[in-house]
């Protein structure tokens, strides 16, 4: 057993040093082979012969930014660096906390201070001669310089030296990055970035930067305010800073993506406005938002800007601030300011006049009502209306105007606006009614308190008597009342009703039954087998037995159903079409839909049969035509049954004056008196006020109820602002491939 663990344990030497072979030492000596043993590094040549033995951490360079050559080995001890020459003698002990090659005569040491035990940073020689003292809190080999960090007024601040450790630019900087050929990006206390070449220090290439990526193949990707740009070592841009994105696609070549067009017109289709951007929003009339990836800012219609740019997407407007949304949160800004107002919670509902925000508390959340002046209070809930809001203040309800001072001060357990003047409110867990000075108009007597109209209410009490309360009045009585639109039905405890005034005055003498139906001309009362009519004045109009139902609508004839059939009666009870289609439609245009064995016609008020029942499916008509169906396919028809559009249509929807043609998975669309605008060769069609969008291939134009183009080209996006009457169009941008060559030479994609 102790044989095969001895192999195993060799075979895995002898895998790690075999491995480690292929690793030369870069002196200038290829021969010297770096090994390992025991988690230890040596150095050995090529005939096997140990040199260095294996008790070093490390025996090459932790960083090498610049590629330097130099005649010595590195070596690690004990977490410190020390070198040896290339004979493998000691040039240094291991004392320094960090050695990196900066120029082939010197290199940057650091040490670890005796007292303070943090690490200071120096230049020494190949001989480990100091060069420039140990008094940097870092330095960081840059090209031909040096950027280095010092600590003063209590703040780390960056600089950068030349290799005689005299500072070129000072140290008063939050960040410098090096992006190659003597080209710097500093960052100041202030988070505003610039670009200098070390040559022409008070003179920036770029100002107003977010960053830069390091020089490659001659050019470096610029990012400022959501865009990019593309620029030259000698300080030029190639490409403007006005880029969706920029980024290397293989060897010389470049992926440029431009921002995406916005065009905007007003209603008439005239141009008003034409930028490039992400996306732009509409704030108010006055102002719109112009976003780039996560930067934007506000703008007048005349692109003039009015802010300066902001990390987030400005998306809406509250009086004279705006809305930003970022990942670190919502707040405001204002176009007089150009600084954060406020971090807001998240948005939960605005209008006009209060924004409400919410935000998170120990144990739960409250929520934020703020009016356009700025006011804000603090609320447990809320339920939002146009000039008020009732709002929950320690577990009671109030209502607030648009001053956020209180109308009704939070002392409810419930509170409901009564469309007029007053209040309904629950105190003490029984409702009554305050007006606007919260004085009692009924006081809190009743179990429930329902508006019928002004001055007028339902009423429950704790006896469970039902009453019609006026400030004036108590009808009080072992009734029950019934509120159906502007008819109120009142039962008496014998099973009789009647029509009340909404003051409780009877309109009509007691009857047996019960209510059935109502429409705005009367009620239906079913007293046993029969139906009787009353109109709204309480006038009996007819009685009628022996249906099973009556449909109730406003037409002049009413549909009803007997022994499996339909047929209509006016409205005094006169049987008008006899009962014997297997359904009905309800007159329009002068016609009615029967259905007659299971083929659908058309019948006039006297009952002749204007329209053969040639159809699976018939519609009501409207503006004179008729959506019908034969053998599964749609078509429309005249009153005289003649085909206005043929019957070759999967479906045929009827949306406001038009009708939307679906054919296979492709629409079009026809005027509601059946005129064809546009065949079936389109995604999707809708119809947004005057304006129809129509979408095919991803592709979107717009027209108005003739046909007629609008816009003079086809869009990626079409939006319409229906506020302020603008259409916002947009044309998504392509990727192009550039060579940098090109570039160069003056060619611009």
């Amino acid at each position: 057993m102790r044989k095969i663990l001895l192999f195993i344990f060799l075979s895995t030497f002898i895998f790690k040093a075999s491995a480690l072979n292929q690793e030369h030492l870069y002196m200038g000596d290829s021969s010297l082979i770096l090994f390992e043993s025991f988690g230890k590094k040596g150095i050995k040549n090529s005939r096997g012969e140990i040199l260095l033995p294996a008790k070093f951490e490390a025996l090459s360079w932790e960083s090498n930014p610049n590629s330097i050559k130099l005649p010595l080995i590195p070596y690690k001890k004990n977490g410190h660096w020390g070198m040896f020459s290339k004979d493998f003698e000691e040039i240094t002990p291991a004392k320094y906390t960090r050695l990196i090659p900066f120029t082939n005569e010197l290199l940057v040491a650091g040490i670890r201070g005796k007292y303070s035990q943090t690490n200071f940073y120096g230049l020494i020689d190949l001989n480990g001669k100091m060069e420039v003292e140990f008094t940097f809190r870092n330095l960081i080999p840059a090209g031909e310089f040096l950027i280095a960090a010092s600590r003063s007024d209590n703040k780390i601040k960056y600089g950068v030296l030349d290799e005689k450790g005299k500072a070129i630019i000072p140290f008063e900087y939050f960040q410098i990055n090096y992006l190659g050929h003597d080209v710097f990006a500093l960052t100041n206390y202030e988070g505003e970035k610039e670009l200098i070449n070390i040559a022409n220090i008070k003179t920036p290439i770029l100002t107003e930067l977010d960053s830069a990526t390091a020089f490659k193949d001659g050019v470096s990707v610029v990012f400022s305010k959501g865009r990019q740009g593309l620029l030259n070592t000698e300080g030029k841009l190639l490409l403007p800073i006005a880029y969706k994105k920029i980024s290397y696609n293989d060897g010389k070549v470049l992926e440029v993506t431009p921002m995406d067009q916005w065009i905007v017109f007003d209603q008439s289709g005239e141009k008003i406005l034409n930028e490039k951007a992400d996306s732009i929003y509409f704030l108010n009339e006055d102002s719109l938002s112009l976003i780039f990836q996560c930067h934007s800012f506000v703008s007048d219609i005349n692109l003039n800007k009015v802010s300066k740019a902001y990390s987030g997407k400005i998306v809406q407007s509250f009086g004279n601030l705006f809305i930003v949304q970022s990942k670190a949160g919502n707040y405001l800004i204002s176009k007089e300011s150009t600084e954060q107002k406020e971090q807001l919670g998240r948005i939960i509902e605005m209008n006009e006049n209060f924004l409400i925000t919410q935000q998170k508390k120990y144990g739960g959340q409250f929520y934020s009502i703020r009016n356009k002046q700025g006011k804000v209070i603090k609320v447990d809930g809320f339920e939002l209306f146009d000039h008020s809001v009732h709002a929950q203040v320690e577990g009671y309800w109030g209502i607030y105007n648009t001053e956020l001072e209180p109308l009704v001060n939070p002392l409810y357990d419930e509170i409901y606006t009564d469309k007029h003047s007053n209040f309904i409110v629950s105190f003490r867990s029984k409702y009554g009614v305050i007006d606007s000075l919260e004085q009692w108009v009924i006081p809190p007597h009743y179990k429930a308190i329902e508006l019928i109209e002004e001055n007028i209410y339902w009423a429950v009490t704790p006896y469970l008597k039902e009453l019609i309360i006026t400030p004036e009045i108590t009808k009080e009585a072992d009734l029950h009342y019934l509120i159906k639109g502007k008819h109120v039905i009142e039962t008496n405890i014998s099973g009789e009703v009647r029509l009340v005034s909404h003051k409780g005055e009877p309109i009509m003498e007691y009857t047996k039954g019960d209510y059935y139906d109502s429409n705005r001309q009367g009620v239906l009362i079913k007293d046993e087998n029969s139906l009787k009519y009353f109109n709204g004045y309480g006038d009996f109009r007819f009685k009628v037995s022996g249906y099973d139902s009556i449909g109730l609508t406003t037409d002049s004839f009413l549909p009803v159903f007997k022994d499996g059939a339909y047929g209509f009666i006016d409205f005094n009870g006169k049987l008008r079409i006899a009962n014997r289609y297997t359904s009905v439609k309800l007159f329009s245009d002068d016609y009615a839909a029967v259905q007659i064995g299971e083929n659908w016609g058309y019948v006039n008020d006297e009952e002749f049969l204007k329209i053969q029942p040639y159809y699976d499916f018939a519609a009501s008509f409207k503006s004179g035509v008729a959506v019908v169906s034969q053998n599964g396919k749609f078509g429309l028809i005249n009153k005289l049954g003649e085909v206005v559009i043929e019957m070759r249509y999967d479906s045929i929807v009827e949306q406001g004056d038009y009708y939307l043609l679906k054919e296979k998975s492709k629409w079009g669309l026809a005027t509601a008196n059946g005129s064809i605008i546009r065949y079936p060769t389109y995604t999707s069609i809708e119809i947004i006020e005057n304006y129809i969008l129509l979408e095919r291939y991803n592709q979107y134009e717009l027209i108005d109820k003739t046909g007629t183009s609008i816009l003079p080209e086809k869009y990626d996006a079409i939006y319409f602002d229906e506020s302020l009457g603008y259409l916002l169009t947009k044309q998504q941008s392509r990727k192009k491939l550039v060579f940098i060559t090109d570039l160069i030479s003056g060619k611009y994609p």
